[in-house]
């Protein structure tokens, strides 16, 4: 069977009016209807079914505008073009000139969720989440989600802690097995020779946002090549030992929000920011230490200390860092015990 030369997708829309649907369509036929029994009552009984239709039409255009409506995306031998119908966003990667690629796959009880994450240069320029059947088998190198979770905890939407926000498709897009297993080979013929990267942000605590995401662009990238892991930053690239580094634990301060209540001097329900000591977990090379926030505690772990050169990184990137030691290290303490990239299943 021949391969596809391109492949057309289309977004899930939020249903964005359910709650005021019924009140909508109710007002419309109820208004429409009184509208309709003054005209009849005033003789003017051909107006009156017009009046009737018109409320609800009305009605329904409320609605229409309201909603939502689903982006379309199209990845071909050249690259991916999404077009956002709500505000005219576009979104586009060309082949040539992706330097990164990541599969996240999250496994849920009646669908699977694909990241697909494309990077450009030294940064995350789009990122899609499909929406797949349960039955979609993993691919070669997809970062085993559910497994990192599990030992880590703390994973939420993936793409927020993988791309910036402006690159980050927001609807997921609906996707079969069989188009899954195309997607992938065309990703593959297009860009498969593409390492990992993640973006790192330098410092004892870097800022963040209220959501936990570091603020401004990244101080670095981790490259992460078959050759061996590589950061490079505006004074040119710095190559890690190629030994297994090890794991730590350390801990650093971080906001959260919270409802408020009747003990806070705020509006009830209103949005509190608060304190809070974030858990991590620290890589470290000799010359190098890649610091990642998560949920779960490890005592067991070493703790170490955090200085003006350690670099950070969100959850999820974090988690495609481990899953590829893991890979490259497979005897290696600790690495050994902990999941790696997914071989992959029928392709």
């Amino acid at each position: 069977m021949t391969a596809p030369t391109w492949i057309s997708l289309r977004g899930v829309p939020r249903d964005l009016v359910r709650a005021e649907r019924t009140p909508v369509r109710a007002l419309a036929i109820v208004g429409g209807g009184l509208l309709a029994a003054a005209a009849w009552a005033s003789g003017a009984q051909q107006t009156a079914p017009l009046l009737w239709l018109g409320g609800i039409a009305l009605g329904e255009l409320r609605l229409w505008r309201r909603n939502d409506r689903p982006v379309g995306a199209v990845l071909d031998e050249q690259g991916v073009h999404v077009v956002d119908a709500v505000g005219g966003a576009e979104h586009r990667a060309a082949w040539a000139d992706v330097t990164a690629v990541a599969w996240h796959r999250r496994d849920h009880d009646d669908h699977v969720e694909l990241a697909l994450v494309l990077w450009s240069d030294a940064r995350p320029v789009l990122g899609l989440r499909l929406r797949a059947p349960p039955d979609s088998a993993p691919g070669a190198g997809d970062i085993p989600v559910n497994a990192l979770n599990t030992v880590f905890g703390g994973y939420g939407g993936l793409l927020p802690g993988l791309v910036p926000r402006a690159a980050a498709v927001r609807q997921p897009l609906r996707i079969d097995t069989p188009t899954v297993r195309a997607l992938r080979g065309l990703v593959s013929r297009n860009a498969g020779t593409r390492p990992l990267a993640v973006r790192l942000w330098r410092g004892v605590a870097p800022a963040l946002d209220a959501f936990g995401l570091h603020v401004g662009e990244p101080d670095a990238t981790l490259w992460l090549p078959d050759a061996g892991p590589t950061v490079r930053t505006s004074d040119g690239d710095r190559g890690l030992d190629a030994s297994a580094p090890t794991l730590h634990r350390a801990v650093r301060e971080g906001v959260a929000l919270r409802p408020s209540t009747v003990d806070d001097d705020a509006p009830l329900g209103s949005l509190i920011e608060e304190t809070i000591v974030v858990p991590l977990r620290v890589i470290r090379w000799p010359n190098a230490a890649v610091a990642f926030p998560c949920e779960h505690d490890d005592p067991s772990l070493p703790t170490t200390a955090l200085d003006a050169a350690t670099w950070h990184t969100h959850l999820a990137e974090g988690g495609a860092l481990v899953a590829w030691l893991a890979t490259r290290f497979p005897a290696a303490s600790p690495w050994a015990v902990l999941p790696g990239r997914d071989p992959g299943g029928p392709r």
